[in-house]
């Protein structure tokens, strides 16, 4: 094997080739990297520089829209303000849910002032006769275009009260709430009370499921009612301010008050056909049965549109009556018309389950229970049908689920008071009724059943008492009384005539002054 010649000299040569190569290389290869560098960062600097223009056109045109809004609330505030009632007296302040006064170049001059007579004019245009509500749009379109141009032309001073008035109620079926307070204001200024806009209100956020609220403007609506003159007109509007109460209150599940308003109600027959109709359906609710059948015979012929609602009441007085074929027939045909209907379903298992067409009844109950769960009566009529086919202990749920529903369901306590009387516990019979008595006074039900409990714990002075109000409350009640075996054995014929009112003209206990009932009731 051959050996290397340790006096060779190495070959220095390739290696400075070699390490030439690789500096170039580098510093091609740093070259390149500046290169890409200088780039990016150009890149970087030209975006940064944009922004940076971008934002100050943007502060620059914010600043030429500052100074033109400024111009034109100077040019607003400059205009003459609304009349009022009296002198001194300033215009209340814009609602916070009003849009800012719009843009004006410079050189715009005001809005040109807008006299009575053409907003009363769009006014026709905009707004007509509603349906369910007093009030409609007509126009949709137009009603818009009179709101902007109210608020935006500034000089008013030329509109009357009642033209005031119309424009709240605008407002307020456009949505525009707090626009529709000031104009309301406004017309209070110039002393025209704004009662069409408060029973429009009252009834607008009632029907929206918001008897709180509601119950400002029904009150608003009876407060001016009240100190209006007597006459047919005003009778008219104090009675339709009662009957809004009334309905308020049902809706917030307060019968006591609901009867406490029904009871002063003055001139029921003065209502119009339609709000004689929704008269009819309070007396339902309260089983008001006199004054719903006093209300169908003055009622008459109704226009056809309220027909139906009509023939609704007058089934339910039927069905109240007995008159059984009669109340089916019309009630099949209404709930074929009105499948949804809750009330129609439930007086219709009520009319079944009376005529003894038990199947049909409890199908008919069990519907409307399921449609509509958060009301008590079809709950009340399921446990009432129990009842009737012998199967009181059936009935406990069904008068559970009532009271859910509606605690102060004064039917469903009286009922709970029934069954235990049947068992025989006297002290759980007057609990149940004690709870009826107190989420709804005056009902005869439940004074002649408190009477009947007394009596099964021979307490005379507490039946006599209670049996008392009972009669007085409905005379019916004293031949119930002659058959009831427990009340023979206290009170004779003779004692039992003399719970009859003195004379025609004494006054039941729930027809006291409403100031007086409402205390009561509290």
């Amino acid at each position: 094997m051959p050996k290397p010649d340790p006096t060779a000299k190495p070959n220095t040569s390739d290696a400075v080739e070699r390490l030439y190569v690789f500096w170039l290389a580098g510093t091609l290869l740093l070259f390149v990297i500046l290169i890409v560098t200088i780039f990016f960062m150009r890149g970087a600097l030209h975006r940064q520089t944009m922004t940076i223009n971008q934002q100050t056109e943007a502060i620059s045109a914010l600043a030429t829209r500052l100074a033109k809004l400024e111009h034109a609330l100077a040019d607003k505030a400059s205009l003459p303000q609304a009349r009022t009632a009296a002198p001194g007296a300033t215009p209340p302040p814009k609602p916070s849910n009003d849009p800012q006064p719009s843009q004006r170049p410079e050189t715009t001059t005001a809005a040109p002032r807008l006299d009575r007579e053409t907003v009363d004019t769009l006014l026709n245009k905009a707004l007509k006769s509603g349906d369910v509500l007093p009030f409609a749009l007509a126009d949709f379109a137009a009603a818009t275009a009179l709101l902007e141009q109210v608020r935006d032309a500034g000089a008013t001073a030329d509109l009357s009260g009642p033209t005031w008035e119309r424009l709240a109620i605008v407002a307020q079926l456009l949505n525009k709430s707090a626009t529709a307070e000031g104009w309301a204001e406004q017309a209070r200024l110039l002393n025209h009370s704004p009662r069409h806009y408060y029973e429009l209100s009252a009834r607008t956020l009632l029907a929206q499921g918001q008897p709180e609220s509601a119950l400002r403007f029904a009150q608003m609506l009876f407060d001016s009612a009240s100190s209006a003159p007597p006459t047919d007109a005003g009778a008219r509007t104090l009675a339709t301010a009662q009957l809004l109460l009334a309905e308020v209150y049902l809706a917030r599940d307060r019968l006591d008050k609901a009867a406490a308003v029904i009871d002063g109600m003055a001139a029921p027959a003065a209502l119009f056909p339609a709000d004689q109709l929704r008269f009819g359906q309070i007396c339902v609710a309260l089983e008001r049965w006199n004054d719903l059948e006093q209300t169908l015979a003055a009622l008459g012929s109704p226009p056809p549109e309220l027909i139906m609602s009509r023939d609704f009441l007058r089934a339910v007085w039927l069905t109240h009556a007995g008159q059984l074929a009669e109340a089916v027939a019309i009630l099949d045909y209404l709930a074929e018309e009105c499948p949804e209907d809750y009330d129609v379903q439930t007086w219709r298992g009520v009319a079944l389950l009376k005529a003894q067409q038990f199947a049909a009844a409890q199908q008919t109950l069990d519907r409307a229970a399921q449609q509509t769960p958060a009301r008590p009566e079809a709950w009340y009529w399921r446990a009432m049908l129990e009842i009737k086919t012998g199967r009181p202990a059936g009935a406990v749920d069904f008068l559970s689920n009532a009271l859910a529903a509606s605690a102060r369901y004064a039917p469903a306590w009286e009922a709970l008071g029934t069954l235990a009387l049947n068992r025989g516990d006297v002290d759980a019979a007057l609990e149940s009724l004690q709870n009826a008595e107190k989420h709804m006074p005056g009902r005869a039900p439940t004074q002649f059943l408190i009477a009947v409990a007394h009596a099964k714990a021979s307490r005379r002075d507490e039946a006599a008492q209670a049996l008392r109000l009972a009669i007085q409350l409905d005379e019916a009640y004293l031949e119930t009384a002659r058959q009831t075996p427990v009340l023979q054995r206290l009170f004779d014929a003779r004692t039992l005539d003399d719970f009859l009112p003195t004379a025609p003209t004494t006054q039941p206990v729930q027809d006291q002054p409403k100031e007086a009932a409402t205390e009561k009731r509290q």
